[in-house]
Order: structure tokens, then C-alpha cells, then sequence
């Protein structure tokens, strides 16, 4: 799912990206059309397109369609006359080069520029068979804008009949969820006006007038022979239902439903909560001085928190309760608490030193073998060196890096499944209580049905966001919130239900448990504020300072020691407080994990890497685009 989710943001993200990064960085200040209309079915057509350029160009390109749901015979008549002026002052040396593209024609206007120019082309078609004739009237369904590289501001557009019509409607769309086009009627014109349309966006008109105004003998076969008026409204009547009930289906019903089903998909999760919880309420920010269980921290991490080093594999980079580099730490420290470990005297380059193995279970001996290797003593600096990849490798070529990071996950994972084995091994000889129970059946399908609802969620909105902005290019925020919302909130379920499937969840005694270990971390993590007669309270500062590192407060504890002046017995405990140790400690484990991840990358390493136009709302044809290049 983390794949999938991340895929999808990749996904919007090249469609905006592939939107915006074009060869020439130019804005369309305005567009103008008129179309002139004539009595014997031909008309004369200027577009009037002002660039305003923001790089170098070498021209601009218009095209215009001729395909779709046109009358029959409609076409371009010989070759457009086309002017351009540049910063206000005609040219005379362009040219202009004809292209006969799948339904339509396509002209690139050589004229180029630098970088602040202001171009305005003028481009005149004369244009046969304009409109449909029928027995009661004529009509005009046209789209002449579609294809546009850029947004169109400013537009407007002029169209006159050949003479005055008694009866007459025209109609601009500009989309179901587009800011609809303003007509006005001026005599006998009709004026369009848009403040802006979005790039492979259409404007369509669609419009009738008197049978009379077009001199079509009766006759000929460019007449329909039927009555077309009702038809026509018929027609506008749907395209406007249609669009109350596209607006009204993405502003109000989706979002509703997806509301009800996160709602119920919620209410799934709570019951599954609720069945899973203890009946037992602990006070969630209680503190407890005294260590519950003095164990190592790598056993108190799998029997209470339900952790092991399989599950923090930093190649794998799972996330769970407590952090990989804080249990490596814990563990140094407890094994210098024990005496098995000590510092030298050298302080410059801090050293760890083997001295004894009386005392140690299978586990810790791995992990010592894992920290450092076959040395007795070994810079802090240079633990799990083994596990290091010489950035030389990368020079080798990629067999060779695969296999160098191939070895080190190898290696890192047969410690960490080694040492998990033994620890769990220890759990049942001690017989530690299992702190853990399965999960029913029945609450497995809570927890199936509120992923199943989430992820109609986020499929449902995804959906609906692709859908609009492919062919709208509109971003509704509102389904893009709700993606990302249950896109995270299945993020969670899958991880909650991965966990449960692996540990199962608490049973009483292990909430108990897990109280106790809880209320112990918040002591540490609030030492700092305790007062005097709490802190006097705490005897084994040695192990505080192992299960702080274990809770990442280690820093905490040694400033809060440093400040009342508590010393420990242990000479190399002592030096940790007083020489600033958690430092180079903190160094070492973290390069730990980052072996990890480069060993992760070095495996998969590869010098080599992979990576329309729609009909009209109501039916019109034809088609119009341009650019620049």
C-alpha cells in the first residue's frame, strides 16, 4: 500500500509537472474570434491571439478541425491569410507551413523572438458548408477552441448572421465544471466573453436561426429534411440537467458518501478496538520510579513491546514502538553495566573493550560478534564495521555493488534472525509471561471491513480526481484532501492489521505490563522537571541509563546526573555520563543503520534508468488549437 500511495503522488505529480514544463515559456494575454456568417452558408472566420513570451521562440502554431459532428462538406476554403505583428510593428518576412494533420489543418507561423516580446497573430479562414440547414432552421454546432497548449485569457468571440432572424437562441458551453461563458446579444451579433480557458479545454457554441437567412436551394442534399427546433432544445434542456447533476454529484453526493463511508469505516475500526482492548484502564501520563523488570533491554523489547531485530531490520526500514539504534545502544550500555564491556582510558578516540564473557546468553554473544567482530577492542566509531560498504565499490561497476550490498544484507540478516531466535528461546526457558493473545475471527472482520470501506475511499477519489483532470484539467482539493486522508488512514490499517497478525494484541497481564513499562518511560522522559524528593527516590542510575537509551531519553537522564551530581560505581558507566558518550554512542548506532540502507540501495543498484481531444458537450464538431514552439 506505501507503494501504491506514493505511486499515486508520483503520478499527479508528472501530470503537473508535464503540464508546466514546455520548450518555450509563454502566457496567451487574450484571445479574440468573430465569425461572419454568410447567406449561402460559407463564412469568414478571424482569430485574433496575443502571446506575450517569457523566452526564445522560433514561431507559433494555430490548427483548426474539421472532423467531429460537422455539416456535411465543411472544410477550409484554399489557404488562410495570416499577419503578425511584434511589440506593436507588422512583419512582413514570416512564414507560414501548411500541415494536414487527422481532422483538421495545422499552420506553424515562423516568426521568431527573444525573450519579453508580445506577438499578435491574425489568422483569416474561409470556411464552406457552416452550418446544418434544416426545414425549420439552421443551426451552428462548433467548437472552435480545444486544443490549446496554454490558457487562453480574456477571451471573446463575435458572431453575426447574414441577416436579422425573428427567432434565434445561442448557447456557449464551456464545460460541466467550468465558470460559464457570458453571452450578450448586440443587434443582430451575439458576444461571448470568458475570463479564461484552461489549456485542451473546449468552448463550443451552439446556436440557431431562421430557416431564411440561408439561400440552400429546398433541394439540395445539403438540406435535412426534417424539422429540427425541438430537437434542438431538447438538446440544451439535457446538456443542462446533465450539468446540475454532474455539479451536484461532485459538490454535494460524492463528498456525502464519502463522508458516510469513513463514518462507517470508522465506526468498523472502533469496534475493533474496543473488542481488543483490555477491560483494564490505566492512567495514560502516570510515572514510575523503579525499574519493573531488570532484564535486557533486547528481551524487555520483544516480551513487552512486542519488538525484534528481524522486525527492525534497517534494509526493511518497518516501524514499531521502539527505534533500531536505541536497543543497539541500550544493549552496549547494558553489557558495560554487567562488566562484559568497558571504556579505555584513551578518551580522545573512545574505545570499547571485550574483557569477559561470564554472564552472557547466546544472544549477547552474537551481538557482540555483530558490534565488533573479531576484535577484543575496537574504536567507538568503527562498531559493525563489517557491515560498511567502501564507497571504492561503486567504482566496479553494478555486478559488483549488488553483490557487496547483497553481502552485507545477508550477513545483517542472519544476526538479527540469530539473535531474535535466542531471545525467544530465553523468554520460554524463563517462562516470561506472554504479554500477547490471538486475534478472533470476529474481530479480524471488524478490522477487514474498515480497510475495505477506506479503500473505497481513496479508489473513489482517486477516481474522481483522474477523471476531472484529465479531461477537465480541474483539481477538485476537496478529493484530493479525501485521498490523502484515507490514502493514510489505510496506510495505518494495513500496519495495524500486519501487527496484529504477526503479535496479536494485549491480553490483561500484558497490558498490565505494558503499563508499567510505560509509566517507567514517561519518568525518564520527564526527569529533567522531577523534584528533589523524586529524583532522591531513584537508586540504580546504571540502569536508568540502560532503558533510557532504549527509550531514546538517554541525553535526559545524563544532563539530569550531571546537573545533581550522581556518580556510579562503574568507571566506564561514569565516563559515559561525565565524558559526553552518548554521542559517539548515538554516531555508532546510527552509521548502523545507514550500512543498512546503503546496503539496501547497493543491492538494487543500476547505472540505467526507465521511465486528446474530446467531443462537445452537446455534440458540436470541429476543433481548434495552437502554441507556440
Amino acid at each position: 500500500m506505501k507503494k501504491f500511495f506514493w505511486g499515486i503522488v508520483i503520478f499527479f505529480s508528472c501530470l503537473f509537472f508535464s503540464q508546466h514544463v514546455l520548450a518555450v515559456s509563454y502566457d496567451i494575454e487574450s484571445y479574440k474570434g468573430d465569425l461572419q456568417i454568410h447567406s449561402d452558408n460559407t463564412a469568414t472566420f478571424v482569430e485574433i491571439v496575443d502571446y506575450r513570451f517569457s523566452s526564445h521562440y522560433n514561431g507559433q502554431v494555430i490548427t483548426l478541425g474539421t472532423s467531429g459532428k460537422v455539416p456535411r462538406g465543411f472544410d477550409v476554403e484554399g489557404k488562410p491569410t495570416i499577419r503578425a505583428l511584434k511589440n506593436g510593428q507588422p512583419k512582413t518576412n514570416i512564414t507560414a507551413v501548411q500541415e494536414r494533420i487527422a481532422g483538421g489543418y495545422k499552420y506553424k507561423i515562423y516568426n521568431a523572438g527573444n525573450k519579453g516580446d508580445r506577438v499578435r497573430i491574425e489568422i483569416t479562414w474561409k470556411l464552406k458548408n457552416m452550418l446544418f440547414v434544416y426545414n425549420d432552421i439552421v443551426e451552428l454546432h462548433w467548437i472552435p477552441i480545444s486544443d490549446w497548449d496554454k490558457k487562453l485569457n480574456n477571451v471573446e468571440f463575435r458572431i453575426t448572421p447574414p441577416a436579422t432572424s425573428q427567432q434565434t437562441e445561442l448557447y456557449a458551453h464551456t464545460g460541466y465544471f467550468m465558470k460559464p461563458a457570458q453571452v450578450t446579444r448586440e443587434g443582430d451579433s451575439y458576444l461571448i466573453r470568458v475570463a479564461s480557458i484552461a489549456r485542451n479545454s473546449n468552448l463550443e457554441f451552439h446556436a440557431y436561426w431562421n430557416r431564411s437567412l440561408i439561400t440552400v436551394p429546398e433541394n439540395s442534399l445539403a438540406v435535412i429534411k426534417r424539422n429540427w427546433l425541438q430537437e434542438f432544445r431538447r438538446v440544451e434542456r439535457e446538456v443542462a440537467t446533465d450539468t446540475k447533476r454532474y455539479q451536484k454529484l461532485v459538490d454535494w453526493d460524492l463528498p456525502l458518501a464519502l463522508v458516510l463511508v469513513g463514518l462507517i469505516s470508522l465506526a468498523f475500526y472502533i469496534a475493533f478496538h474496543l473488542s481488543t482492548k483490555p477491560r483494564a484502564t490505566f492512567p495514560k501520563h502516570a510515572r514510575l520510579y523503579e525499574i519493573p523488570q531488570d532484564l535486557p533491554p533486547m528481551v524487555i523489547a520483544s516480551n513487552v513491546f512486542s519488538v525484534d531485530l528481524t522486525e527492525l531490520n534497517p534494509t526493511k526500514k518497518q516501524e514499531t514502538a521502539l527505534k533500531f539504534e536505541n536497543l543497539i545502544q541500550a544493549t552496549l550500555l547494558d553489557l558495560i553495566d554487567r562488566g562484559n564491556l568497558v571504556f579505555t582510558d584513551d578518551t580522545k578516540q573512545p574505545q570499547l573493550q571485550r574483557v569477559t564473557d561470564k554472564g552472557l546468553s547466546d544472544f549477547e554473544q552474537e551481538f557482540l560478534n555483530m558490534a565488533m567482530g573479531d576484535n577484543n577492542q575496537i574504536l567507538l566509531k568503527n562498531l559493525f564495521s563489517d557491515f560498511k560498504i567502501d564507497n571504492k565499490i561503486y567504482s566496479r561497476g553494478e555486478r559488483a555493488v549488488r553483490s557487496a550490498g547483497n553481502r552485507v544484507k545477508n550477513l545483517l540478516q542472519h544476526y538479527l534472525t540469530t539473535i531474535t531466535e535466542d531471545i525467544h528461546e530465553i523468554i520460554e526457558r524463563e517462562q516470561l509471561p506472554n504479554n500477547y493473545r490471538s486475534v478472533t475471527k470476529k474481530e479480524f472482520l471488524y478490522l477487514y471491513l474498515a480497510m475495505f470501506l477506506m479503500e473505497l475511499i481513496a479508489i473513489g477519489s482517486f477516481g474522481v480526481l483522474a477523471w476531472i483532470l484529465l479531461i477537465y484539467g480541474l483539481v477538485f482539493y476537496r478529493f484530493a484532501v479525501s485521498f490523502f486522508i484515507a490514502g493514510g488512514m489505510l496506510y495505518y490499517l494495513l500496519r495495524k492489521c500486519k501487527m496484529v497478525k504477526r503479535d496479536g494484541v494485549l491480553n490483561e497481564e500484558g497490558a498490565e505490563n505494558y503499563y508499567y513499562w510505560k509509566s517507567f518511560a514517561n519518568m525518564l522522559h520527564e526527569i529533567a522537571h522531577l523534584k528533589d524528593t523524586e529524583v532522591e527516590g531513584v537508586i540504580l542510575w546504571n540502569r536508568l541509563l540502560v532503558y533510557a537509551a532504549m527509550f531514546n531519553c538517554a541525553d535526559k537522564v545524563t544532563k539530569t546526573m550531571k546537573l545533581r551530581k550522581i556518580t556510579i560505581d562503574n568507571p566506564s558507566m561514569n565516563a559515559f555520563v561525565y565524558q559526553d558518550m552518548s554521542y559517539d554512542f548515538h554516531t555508532s548506532s546510527h552509521a548502523f543503520v545507514s550500512y543498512g540502507t546503503a546496503a539496501n540501495s547497493a543491492s538494487s543498484f543500476s547505472v540505467s534508468s526507465s521511465g486528446s481531444s474530446g467531443g462537445g458537450f452537446s455534440g458540436g464538431g470541429g476543433g481548434g488549437g495552437g502554441g507556440a514552439f
